[in-house]
């Protein structure tokens, strides 16, 4: 790896005396390395390379958050040092100092060029009624004949409904059941519960 970030010219080297001391390989956001030769450690070659890449990272738009491998472990304490939290084990991150661009409002996005489909304004379904309910004028002729006969069917009122006013009421067999039905929950809860 470290010889083809060199070819591929993605390695830094600091040099002292003509003699490397410390290399970073790739960056911090592409599984580099960053090395220090042991007995140059703890004069500020590491933490140069290592705030070179951060200021990298920060300039690269990809990247919010920068992930990095902490080898060998005793180089945590380095990493914390320059604000890095430890997440398991030996893997660490630190958020990116980014200023995002995020619309004033996401209302006005569109005007921005947003093409997302969670852009599109939500048809709401209408709830209220498109048309006068059909039974409304026989509704308490329907009421008295459940009354009197609660066991008779949808059918057979819709029956006896047609027949009292031929060709007014046409096939409102479902409406008539769905009324039907709270009729019946009524006059159950009256004898559960009383008046």
């Amino acid at each position: 790896m470290i010889a083809d970030a060199h070819s591929d010219g993605e390695m830094i080297a600091l040099i002292e005396n003509d003699v490397p001391v410390a290399f970073l390989a790739y960056d911090l956001t592409y599984d580099g390395i960053l090395e220090v030769r042991p007995d140059r450690r703890g004069l500020g070659y590491g933490k140069a390379l290592a705030l070179a890449a951060l200021k990298q990272a920060v300039e690269d738009d990809r990247r919010c958050i920068l992930d990095i491998q902490c080898a060998p472990l005793t180089s945590i304490p380095f990493w914390e040092k320059l604000g890095f939290r430890i997440r398991f084990e030996n893997y660490a991150y630190m958020p990116l100092p980014k200023a995002l661009d995020v619309p004033d409002s996401l209302r006005t996005a569109w005007k921005d060029g947003a093409i997302r489909p969670t852009d599109r304004p939500i048809v709401k379904t209408k709830t209220w009624r498109r048309r006068a309910a059909p039974l409304v004028k026989a509704m308490a002729d329907l009421r008295n004949w459940f009354e009197a006969e609660p066991w008779r069917t949808g059918s057979e009122l819709l029956s006896r409904l047609q027949a009292e006013y031929p060709g007014v009421y046409p096939e409102l067999l479902r409406k008539l059941q769905r009324r039907l039905k709270v009729w019946r929950g009524e006059q159950a809860d009256a004898l559960l519960f009383g008046p």
